[in-house]
Parts: structure tokens; sequence; C-alpha cells
């Protein structure tokens, strides 16, 4: 019975990981996300991670009204004390997030921005996107 108990635990536990992973199917994904923020923050970058709530809004309101259905996995916004604004937007997928950095560069011609992979930064300053050149 123990053993039986075991079993089903352990596969339990295996369905779960694998449900919290659904949006990372591609065996070779890599969230570029956090090798932004550290860029960022050994600058001096005051950074805020989102919760998932936040992720759907901007999905919802932002995302959405460039006429895109795409997942965001990770939110950050964050300011250098010098006044500078950056936000990073990760997506499940690079290709998500190269559809996403075009829509939004025809939306707001004034926005900088730099894509690593699925991550998307977006700012108004040129010495912040000089960082990652």
């Amino acid at each position: 019975m123990k053993k039986l108990l075991f079993a089903v635990l352990l596969i339990s536990l295996i369905l779960v990981l694998t449900a919290c992973n659904k949006d990372k199917t591609d065996p070779k994904f890599e969230d570029q996300s956090t090798t932004v923020v550290a860029v960022l923050e050994e600058e001096g970058f005051v950074l805020t991670k989102h919760d998932q709530d936040s992720c759907q809004y901007f999905q919802d309101n932002t995302v959405a009204n460039l006429g895109l259905d795409l997942n965001v996995i990770e939110l950050y916004i964050g300011y250098l004390d010098s006044g500078s604004w950056v936000q990073i937007i990760a997506f499940d997928s690079e290709n998500s997030a190269t559809q996403f950095k075009e829509a939004y560069l025809l939306d707001d011609s004034t926005i900088l921005t730099y894509q690593d992979q699925n991550s998307v930064l977006l700012t108004y300053t040129q010495a912040t996107i000089d960082l990652f050149n």
C-alpha cells in the first residue's frame, strides 16, 4: 500500500511540474530575462518583478491592443537614479518576442528596444541600450 501511495504521489508531482512548465515546451527554451535583468542591476537599475496578474494584465491590454495573441511569462519595470526608465517583457518564445518588438515599434516610434531571444527591453534612453552592445 505504501508503494502504491508513493507511486501515485510521484506521478502527481511529475504532472504538476510538467503543467507549470507548459509555456516552455521547447527543450531548448531558455528564458533570457534573467540575463537582461542581471546586466541592468549591475549598472544600478532598481527592478521590480511583477506577479502573474500583472503579466496577464499587460498581455490582455498592451499586447492585445497591438493585435497580438502572445504569452507574457515575466514582466519587470525599473528605474535608474538618474531617471532612466526600463521595462523587460519575457515571452514564451523568441518568435513571440520578435512579433511584439516589431508591433510595438510601429505603435511608438520614440521607444528604443533591445531583444535577447525571448525578452524585449523597452526604454527611452540610448545609454541603456548601449549596455547590451
